[in-house]
């Protein structure tokens, strides 16, 4: 998967793919543990509270997303140098219905 800067980020695609996504998630409990395990890991090591930290939280949740996307069977990629609206190109395999999503995390102490 190449990120072009050419996407149709269709609200409708973006919901399918998300929808899809979040259903695969709820059935996968070794994919979700893992996701759940590497945040947790990464909280424990970076106080959020550090206003500098959250940056460094934040890009690293993004690939955590993008690994659990391609992990779950939905080709995906980090674009965030590529585009400012959009952190990860997401679809779901063998069709062409993709969508661009930002990744937003709020932890609380």
């Amino acid at each position: 998967m190449v990120y072009d800067g050419r996407m149709n980020n269709s609200f409708d695609s973006a919901r399918h793919i998300f929808q899809s996504f979040r259903d695969h998630m709820a059935t996968d409990v070794d994919l979700r543990t893992e996701l759940e395990g590497a945040i947790d890991m990464l909280r424990s090591a970076y106080n959020t509270t550090i206003r500098e930290n959250r940056f460094i939280v934040g890009g690293a949740i993004e690939h955590f997303v993008v690994a659990t996307f391609n992990g779950g069977g939905f080709p995906a990629q980090h674009i965030g140098r590529g585009d400012t609206r959009i952190d990860v190109v997401a679809r779901i395999s063998g069709s062409g219905e993709e969508a661009g999503f930002s990744v937003k995390a709020s932890f609380s102490t």
